[in-house]
């Protein structure tokens, strides 16, 4: 009785550690609306990920006259981008089964406050598959 006691506890406290590390991996939560949303940084690239069905990331971010943002989905799972502006007003949306969705927007203001919106197409996600999101700054042609 006392072997099968000390496994149990051993197992559970396994389960409990492994719950523990796969929850830590999302470093932006909370950020499960307009409020909590977290400033996209200057390095123009992040990593996250959509945590449980109907989880949502929020992200704030400065651009100058043109914002050009990309979400790129991980493999197998269809993520889509949602664009608003500073007053939370939706501006637009890319909600395509490729891999890559794009929003942008031209303003003649210098700089303008945007809010971006990640979601799992019909509650996907995926603890364990991060998504990027990226800034493009650049544009070749």
């Amino acid at each position: 009785m006392r072997k099968s006691g000390v496994a149990f506890t051993l197992l559970l406290a396994s389960s409990l550690a492994l719950s523990a590390s796969v929850l830590a991996a999302d470093t932006g939560e909370p950020n499960d609306s307009f409020d909590n949303a977290v400033p996209l940084p200057n390095s123009e690239s992040l990593t996250s990920y959509l945590s449980f069905s109907g989880d949502e990331d929020y992200y704030k971010v400065t651009a100058g006259q043109f914002g050009l943002f990309q979400l790129r989905s991980p493999a197998g799972l269809d993520y889509d981008l949602y664009l608003y502006d500073e007053n939370r007003q939706f501006l637009m949306s890319s909600t395509t089964s490729d891999t890559f969705d794009y929003v942008g927007r031209y303003s003649p203001s210098m700089t303008n406050t945007y809010y971006l919106k990640v979601v799992g197409k019909n509650g996907q996600f995926d603890p364990n598959a991060a998504y990027s999101l990226n800034r493009i700054t650049k544009i070749y042609v």
